[in-house]
């Protein structure tokens, strides 16, 4: 019985694995991340990343309600054919919510099979999430690392998750 305990855990450390595996077997194309705009936050001890969307614009929005200054490194977004890595480290502010400028739609497209570029070309793009809202997307890969200077191997940590860049169905007349 102990066994059905761990499953659910082994399941979540093996779709990490994969994910991260799917990243690592693509080349990186390096980008500067960019930040935009910085805000206050309530302290809540958790660290958050998020991937958003408007148009083609993409962010990454990351929520530091930790006490202490963190830093993240190897910011990865990948597509099938080639991934997005962030250059250098970035530091966040503690008790702040950040948001990074990240590659347009039109630039990750470019690390995307042939036939899923058409997709993006002849579709309409909806929306970047982390749920499938549409019949038509595409899947993609985010991951990064992120760790406390001042608590050395304490607060360190490892995000991986899929996004799908979701698209408008149109219907031929």
């Amino acid at each position: 019985m102990k066994w059905l305990l761990s499953l659910p855990l082994l399941t979540l450390l093996s779709g990490c694995a994969s994910i991260d595996s799917k990243i690592s077997s693509v080349p990186g194309v390096g980008f500067d991340v960019v930040l935009l705009s910085r805000t206050q936050a309530n302290p809540t001890d958790k660290v958050t990343f998020s991937i958003e969307s408007s148009g083609t614009d993409l962010w990454l929005i990351v929520q530091n309600g930790t006490k202490e200054f963190i830093q993240f490194k190897n910011l990865n977004l990948a597509g099938s054919r080639c991934s997005y890595v962030s250059r250098g480290k970035t530091a966040v502010a503690p008790e702040n919510v950040s948001t990074f400028k990240m590659p347009t739609l039109g630039l990750l497209g470019l690390c995307f099979s042939n036939e899923d570029q058409m997709k993006l070309i002849t579709m309409p793009f909806e929306s970047v999430s982390s749920k499938q809202t549409s019949t038509e997307y595409l899947p993609t890969y985010f991951s990064v690392d992120y760790y406390s200077p001042a608590k050395n191997t304490k607060g360190q940590g490892h995000i991986s998750y899929q996004l799908f860049l979701n698209f408008k169905r149109t219907e031929l007349q």
